[in-house]
């Protein structure tokens, strides 16, 4: 039906706030950085975010971050089918914050008991944990089963915590994954809804991880996007004025 409208029918993404998610100024994290000096800055953030919740981990090994609702919508499924197997296997550090369903949570942290050196689970919501989280991550985890346009890839992209996402909603529309060949893109997507999909891509991220130029130049290219409420609302004034063209224009 909404195909049939064709020029009638406009999508517009959300935003976020480029002045509260801004790893140059934020002022609940530890060490500020930008596109420039990001290496250093995230760093420093490992050893800060160690220290603000006792989970000691390599600051030079990949760390996954994943800040959401507990809940089906956001691919914990997915998470269940197959993190035993890659921790027990795969080189890298997960944390999760973040509450919702019982099973969830029960799972997370029983993933956090068997593997406790390698995993931290945080129940509960914390801002200043969050913004941490997102500026300490090397990749930040989204394998929704739907998203309708999501905020945290976004914020994941602004701190440079690269995300791995399902190609779904505003995930596809935001994240471009990676090509080795013409060196593209700003993250890591699978398509279909399947745990070892998901596998899959996390591995190639965790490969590409070890080789510095190619990841340092990913990160830059996340870092650069915009995706500030600044954008989300050139596009509304313009759908605007679709709506009523003979509206005198406003001054800027």
């Amino acid at each position: 039906m909404l195909r049939s409208r064709g020029k009638r029918f406009i999508g517009i993404l959300n935003g976020i706030s480029y002045r509260d998610f801004d790893p140059g100024n934020d002022k609940l994290i530890k060490c500020n950085y930008t596109s420039d000096n990001f290496i250093e800055g995230k760093q420093n953030n490992k050893k800060a975010l160690q220290d603000q919740i006792g989970f000691d981990f390599p600051s030079d090994k990949p760390l996954i971050g994943f800040v959401s609702r507990l809940v089906s919508q956001k691919g914990l499924d997915l998470v269940k089918r197959i993190f035993d197997e890659m921790l027990a296997s795969d080189d890298f550090y997960f944390i999760v914050l973040g509450s919702g369903e019982h099973e969830y949570q029960e799972f997370l942290l029983g993933l956090m008991g068997r593997f406790p050196d390698r995993v931290c689970v945080k129940i509960g919501y914390d801002e200043k944990l969050a913004h941490q989280i997102y500026a300490s991550s090397d990749m930040f985890l989204m394998p929704s089963k739907f998203e309708p346009c999501g905020l945290s890839q976004m914020i994941a992209l602004r701190y440079g915590s690269i995300p791995i996402v399902r190609e779904t909603g505003g995930l596809i529309d935001t994240i471009q994954p990676f090509n080795e060949y013409e060196l593209t893109g700003n993250g890591f997507s699978f398509t279909h809804f399947n745990a070892h999909d998901m596998m899959h891509v996390i591995r190639y991220a965790l490969t590409v991880f070890r080789i510095k130029e190619a990841w340092n130049a990913i990160v830059k290219r996340a870092m650069a996007a915009d995706f500030s409420w600044v954008q989300s609302a050139k596009k509304y004034k313009k759908a605007y004025r679709l709506l009523m063209p003979n509206t005198k224009k406003e001054k800027q």
